[in-house]
């Protein structure tokens, strides 16, 4: 998958996404998880960053099957995601 101009105008400010993992179920039917971490001063509706993170995957890629969870923090998550360097850039 490639990010095109238009997929990267409709991401926000102060968030991440990471752990990404894409696969094919049946020929023409993706399925897709990720993480997405957001600023925790984020003054907008977190379901609205969840419904666009959706809408990128579904509209732009073409993707079926769309698992995303929304994090404001990496405190207390059990993964290693090896985002702390991305997490210093944002702040």
């Amino acid at each position: 998958m490639s990010t095109d101009s238009a997929t990267r105008s409709r991401t926000w400010r102060g968030s991440l996404v990471h752990d990404v993992h894409v696969w094919t179920l049946t020929p023409g039917y993706d399925a897709m998880t990720a993480h997405v971490l957001i600023d925790p001063d984020y003054p907008g509706n977190l379901e609205d960053v969840l419904m666009k993170a959706r809408s990128i995957a579904g509209e732009d890629f073409g993707i079926h099957h769309i698992t995303i969870q929304v994090e404001t923090t990496l405190a207390g998550c059990t993964e290693n995601h090896h985002v702390q360097h991305l997490h210093a850039a944002v702040e």
